[in-house]
């Protein structure tokens, strides 16, 4: 198997990025393949099976808190897919969800999706009203994590949700992942950063559930010795727990 996770670093400057993978041709043509594969709901699909782990997370969050109209950013959210999986699940549930992504995705996706029902966004509006940040296979790409985090949270975000968010027990360190042939850092979490974190900001974690995939093989024997483990969770503004 393809050793995909090398290296430990301390910052993400360090990894030369020359391009990013994710402002490409090859990645937007990706990201049409996963959405036709994800329509036609067929069983053993890795990137089905990806957006089921993430739709738990809303049963969850259905069964003991949505009772009203959601307002949704989904975090580096590629085409939307999760949307259409909420909507076919929850018919009744209004959603205003937009998803977050670079102005090069940005642009192909407003045109192919203009009467979808979903809106593709490159900046966050001024004093937007949002109740649920998620962040899907995302997270460990940004750099000043807290940075970011800290926006939604000034904005009074009642919600957070992250899949295939990668743990550490012991440390934080950052690796380098080959991607599409381009090598990018990326960030393991020490889990109770994470935590201390949203609890600072008034948040309680209250869903954490493994994470299925296939990543462990393919980290090198480097990263492997820090037992990276990966996980949904959600956090949740203490105002609104029961």
């Amino acid at each position: 198997m393809k050793i995909i996770w090398t290296g430990s670093y301390k910052k993400f400057n360090e990894i030369n990025l020359k391009k990013n993978p994710f402002e490409t041709r090859k990645w937007l043509d990706q990201v049409f393949k996963k959405k036709n594969l994800s329509s036609k709901y067929k069983k053993n699909n890795s990137h089905d099976n990806v957006l089921n782990q993430y739709l738990l997370t809303f049963d969850f969050l259905n069964k003991n808190y949505l009772k009203k109209p959601i307002n949704i950013i989904d975090f580096g959210g590629g085409a939307g897919d999760l949307y259409f999986k909420i909507k076919k699940k929850y018919e009744n549930l209004i959603l205003d969800y937009k998803v977050y992504e670079n102005k090069y995705l940005v642009s192909f996706l407003t045109k192919k999706y203009k009467n979808a029902g979903l809106k593709f966004i490159s900046k966050l509006p001024h004093n937007q009203k949002i109740d649920l940040f998620f962040a899907g296979s995302s997270m460990q790409y940004i750099d000043d994590w807290k940075k970011l985090l800290l926006k939604y949270i000034k904005l009074k975000t009642k919600f957070f949700i992250f899949c295939d968010f990668p743990i550490l027990n012991k440390k934080s360190i950052i690796t380098k992942q080959n991607y599409y042939n381009n090598d990018i850092p990326v960030r393991l979490y020490k889990f109770d950063d994470v935590v201390y974190y949203f609890k600072e900001n008034n948040y309680k974690l209250v869903y954490k559930k493994k994470f299925k995939n296939n990543y462990e093989n393919k980290f090198s024997k480097n990263i492997i010795k820090y037992k990276p483990k990966f996980y949904k969770l959600i956090f949740v503004n203490q105002k609104i727990i029961k």
